[in-house]
């Protein structure tokens, strides 16, 4: 099988029964956790967990289901996670008050919700209630940019940016950061996307003639907007509801998914450049006939998978390839996930191991439910350049310490630590005592996030990662082995970690004995040359004395 070929379902469950209006996106809690956002039969707001295993895309049981706004029209919702157990989010009510809001709440790794919010703020609104999908996205920090389209009966929407501050523990700034009215009609969904490396976002929207639009606009990493967006362009002069932007990865590329019910189910490019210029690209249907309210997601490189309600209103997943230079290509395969129903609000997202998870609302069922399905990927960690690990970063506050990985072209930053430095404040511009132990930690964090990756994607270990080796009792022994030499280089001072009594006097004794037998050697070998000297001396006075004509005494005396 070869990339974006589609298997069959493996499992199809009610994560909700009974009490469903539509869903909204879907986020991964932690390893065998997830949570969606949806709006039960009375129109009120709900959050559910439940459980999913990766590896084979059994789902399991619903953990919670948290009725957030009760007695209200709820709109727009969009989750997102902030860190660790903390999670934001971004929902609209119609009835009174007419506002839109964003709010932080905490979730257990295990999906048990904590049934009250952290903090609040609520943003500006100009016409009217926002109606439709909101967005957030995460830019740097403690900063994050939301979109959302206004709706009026009496005047034309507005398309509304904003900046806030979110904590790691859920505190929302008082007062939104920046404002921008993006577009002065925005229709239905909006999409944001971050621009490669650049500060500029990529914001997509439908506008007054129904057309689906790009924008761009410049966001600071302090998060002030520039005045005035970038540049606009134009998709297409069609009639039809957007669905989200992605960019095609490694390229400057974005693809937009266009569609409605009964029109064809479309998807358009564009390139942006480091300056936030859009330049129109091709465009290719992904379904001929009905697509509506349409989600895509890359599967690496090249093949992308949207899931779509297509024709008589049912569940649709297609893989298609868009190509670096912009171009859409051929369909590669699709699948009918929930014939005979009006799907609604669907969403696609990686499990990992090959399989997805798609939510939905069975309208006719009255349930949310969720669908895996196996499906060949190109998602190679971390080549793919979707979420690639592009960056560390550490924060330092007065009262805390932070650790980022930069997750690529997704456009936001993960929190892989924090810690508490309760000792910053008693030393004012010195690093904490404790440093050490704090950044050791936010190694070991990287560390099992990274197992955990692996975890996910087996056999397709990250270039240049090795696992953390494990000593053995061999290893150990050997280790101990190699020690022992270093002993008798330095006697008496064996290694502080070991006892080594009596080395020294040992060593000494060696010592002595070994000179005394080198010194009986140069003995033996040494010739007698006092005896040699003696007997040349006598020689040459002897010869001396006949030469005098005296006594020759050499040979004694007789």
């Amino acid at each position: 099988m070869s990339k974006g070929n589609i298997g069959s379902i493996i499992e199809t469950k009610d994560v909700v029964s009974n009490n469903l209006g539509t869903a909204f996106n879907c986020i991964k809690i932690a390893t065998g956790y997830y949570m969606v956002a949806f709006r039960d039969n009375d129109l009120d707001g709900h959050i559910a967990t439940f459980a999913i295993t990766e590896s084979d895309g059994n789902i399991g049981n619903t953990v919670s289901n948290w009725e957030f706004a009760n007695a209200n029209t709820t709109n727009g919702c969009r989750i997102i996670k902030i860190f660790g157990t903390t999670y934001a989010i971004v929902y609209s009510t119609a009835q009174s008050p007419k506002e839109i809001y964003v709010k932080t709440f905490t979730v257990s790794d295990t999906g048990t919700i904590t049934t009250s919010f952290v903090d609040s703020l609520t943003l500006p609104v100009t016409n009217d209630v926002p109606q439709h999908i909101s967005d957030i996205i995460h830019i740097s920090g403690n900063l994050y940019a939301i979109v959302y389209s206004e709706i009026s009966g009496i005047s034309e929407s507005l398309g509304q940016l904003v900046t806030v501050t979110i904590t790691s523990e859920g505190v929302i700034s008082d007062t939104v950061v920046d404002s921008l009215n993006f577009a002065s009609v925005s229709k239905t969904a909006v999409s944001i996307v971050k621009v490669g490396d650049t500060d500029y976002f990529a914001i997509a929207f439908i506008d007054n003639s129904n057309d689906p639009v790009v924008v761009t606009v410049d966001i600071g990493t302090d998060g002030t907007i520039a005045a005035a967006v970038t540049d606009t362009q134009v998709l297409a002069n069609i009639t039809g509801g957007v669905g989200n932007i992605v960019r095609v990865p490694g390229t400057d590329y974005y693809a937009v998914a266009v569609g409605r019910s009964g029109t064809a189910g479309t998807i358009y490019t564009c390139s942006i450049n480091s300056s936030g210029a859009i330049t129109n690209g091709s465009n290719g249907n992904f379904d001929a006939s009905s697509a509506a309210i349409p989600y895509m997601i890359s599967l690496g490189d090249d093949a992308f998978i949207i899931a779509y309600q297509g024709v008589d209103n049912d569940g649709f997943i297609v893989s298609i390839t868009i190509n670096a230079d912009g171009t859409v290509g051929s369909i590669i395969e699709s699948l009918e996930f929930k014939p005979s129903d009006t799907v609604v609000g669907v969403y696609i997202l990686y499990l990992g191991s090959g399989n997805y998870a798609i939510t939905y609302g069975a309208a006719a069922e009255d349930d949310l439910e969720c669908v895996t399905v196996g499906v060949v990927t190109g998602h190679i960690f971390p080549s793919d350049t979707v979420a690639r690990v592009s960056g560390i970063r550490h924060i330092f506050t007065p009262s805390s310490f932070r650790m980022q990985v930069s997750l690529g072209d997704l456009g936001f930053d993960v929190d892989v630590v924090e810690a508490v430095i309760t000792l910053a404040e008693q030393f004012p511009g010195e690093a904490p005592p404790n440093l050490a132990e704090i950044v050791e930690s936010g190694r070991a964090a990287i560390r099992r996030r990274t197992m955990g990756i692996v975890e996910q994607f087996p056999g397709e270990v990250p270039p240049g990662f090795k696992m953390p080796p494990r000593e053995t009792e061999s290893d150990r022994a050997a280790r101990r082995r190699r020690e022992m030499p270093i002993t008798e280089q330095f006697p008496g001072e064996a290694p502080p970690t070991r006892e080594q009594p009596g080395i020294r006097t040992d060593i000494n004794k060696l010592r002595r004995r070994t000179e005394e037998r080198r010194r009986a050697r140069e003995q033996e070998a040494k010739p007698d040359i006092r005896t040699d000297i003696e007997k040349l001396r006598e020689a040459t006075e002897a010869a001396r004395r006949r030469r005098a004509g005296g006594p020759d005494f050499s040979g004694g005396f007789t």
